[in-house]
């Protein structure tokens, strides 16, 4: 049954050197297609109709067809063939499900499909993890294969616990499920977004083994703290999808403590690639060494001319710089994240996760305009008063000598009162 419209669709059969024949269609363009409606509601527990009707879950088939030819005394022949399946996606965002059910359907369907609804509901970790081993170095690109450990990682993010005895997984858990109930994406949805992650972004970063990825927080915790020295580690988010964090030790009290920074995604990466982070974050600058025993400088050298390339301007303009900033320690007493403008602690070295101590001294800001005109009116500040309010530096301002009473009404006849000024004789 016709579906769908594709324009351009008749192309010549050319013979090759070999006595190939084959047909190019470039120029063709799918100009209307129909998706297929859902059930009536009175037939939602029909098994047959059990299919999931979004988008992304019709499949289709292009028909190739040969018009009828001579094949020598053999008579005419009437050939055509399917071709894989395929989808049809309108929007970026389809592209993740949309490639989740082709490669199901590619991966475990028969070849000599009789029915597109025939579908493999399920299929064993062992065949499914061969088919995740090729996707990931046809999709990345990447030199180093999914190695044992990482597929067991995977196992364990996809086989339920109880799942005991080993039974198929089914397609539903693999792109359908959540991955945790504390998660809203599927397993397949985690896995596909990290792919895109190394192919924009980690790819030199897979290849060399600086980026062991498919670890969990406990475990990565684990071996830097078991490590004979201070180490930093990278690793895949498994609460967000597309996002790699930083982990690493430090000292406190003369005790390892791990932390892990917030996950980066490839929009993070855009605006600060992970070298520059690594490079920048101040925690890291006292670790030498990526987990286990990588030169950290060996590393980053790697990616300084590429760094240098882009901070040239062409334009004559001087580069500013994104530097990263991890907080790791207390934050400044004063209930915000800098030190008040009024306070005589303000000074210019100040900088996030400082410990700023509050003076004994009076702050303006403490007393109203009323309290404060109430207060000099009454006479009310002592020597200990203005010692407060002002601070202690105020004391060595002070004369030696008693003030005296300058007449000032000769600069101008109307002062009826001559306001009394005093100066301190030199």
């Amino acid at each position: 049954k016709t579906v769908g419209s594709i324009s351009n669709d008749f192309e010549k059969l050319t013979l090759d050197e070999k006595g190939h024949m084959a047909a190019k269609f470039n120029n063709s363009k799918l100009t209307r297609i129909a998706h297929r409606k859902p059930p009536p509601k009175g037939m939602q527990n029909d098994a047959k109709s059990a299919i999931v009707q979004t988008a992304t879950d019709q499949k289709y088939a292009l028909l190739f067809h040969i018009t009828p030819f001579q094949l020598g005394n053999l008579g005419k022949f009437d050939v055509w063939t399917l071709s894989l399946p395929l989808m049809v996606t309108v929007h970026g965002s389809q592209d993740c499900d949309a490639q989740g059910v082709i490669l199901w359907q590619r991966a475990f369907s028969s070849v000599n499909r009789t029915n597109m609804g025939d579908d493999v509901a399920a299929a064993s970790w062992q065949d499914l993890s061969h088919v995740l081993r090729h996707k990931f170095s046809l999709f990345t690109g990447a030199h180093r294969p999914l190695n044992d450990s990482d597929l067991g990682y995977l196992a364990e993010k996809l086989i339920v616990p109880s799942n005991i005895d080993n039974k198929p997984i089914t397609f539903h858990r693999f792109a359908k499920q959540n991955l945790r109930d504390d998660v809203n994406f599927s397993f397949w949805e985690w896995f596909f977004h990290i792919m895109q992650l190394i192919k924009q972004k980690l790819l030199k970063f897979w290849d060399e083994g600086w980026l062991i990825g498919f670890i969990s927080k406990h475990d990565a915790s684990q071996r830097m703290m078991m490590a004979p020295f201070s180490t930093f580690l990278l690793r895949f988010s498994d609460t967000q999808t597309g996002a790699v964090s930083i982990g690493f030790v430090c000292e406190e009290d003369g005790m390892k403590v791990p932390f892990h920074l917030s996950p980066f995604t490839i929009k993070d990466l855009d605006q600060l690639s992970l070298a520059q982070r690594i490079a920048s974050c101040p925690q890291l600058k006292d670790i030498r060494y990526l987990y286990p025993d990588i030169d950290k400088e060996e590393m980053l050298r790697f990616f300084e001319a590429e760094e240098r390339h882009k901070s040239d301007s062409p334009t004559g303009y001087i580069q500013s710089e994104i530097v990263m900033v991890a907080k790791t320690g207390k934050v400044a007493s004063f209930g915000g994240d800098s030190p008040s403008p009024m306070s005589n602690n303000s000074r210019l070295d100040w900088s996030p996760g400082e410990v700023i101590q509050r003076s004994n001294s009076m702050d303006m800001t403490d007393f109203t305009n009323d309290e404060l005109v109430t207060m000099l009116s009454q006479s009310q500040l002592e020597s200990t008063n203005v010692e407060n309010l002002l601070g202690a530096g105020f004391r060595p301002q002070l004369p030696s000598q008693p003030l005296q009473q300058v007449d000032l009404s000769f600069i101008d006849p109307s002062f009826a009162n001559p306001y009394n000024m005093t100066h301190h004789p030199e």
